[in-house]
């Protein structure tokens, strides 16, 4: 992922999250579907970021 250094905005994994307070009304990229990325999602939306979910495949 060599132009994730690149990104200027703040990229953490699902074990560095704590909650969506501090996301409220930005844009946040939340990236797969499991247990971990729709727990995330849904907390975000619920504290009111502005949430987009990218999934490799339609297939699980």
């Amino acid at each position: 992922m060599e132009r994730l250094k690149s990104f200027p905005g703040k990229v953490i994994h699902s074990t560095g999250f704590k909650n969506g307070k501090e996301f409220k009304d930005e844009h946040v990229l939340v990236v797969g579907s499991g247990n971990s990325g729709m727990e995330i999602a849904l907390d975000l939306i619920n504290n009111g970021a502005k949430t987009s979910i990218v999934v490799r495949s339609p297939e699980y």
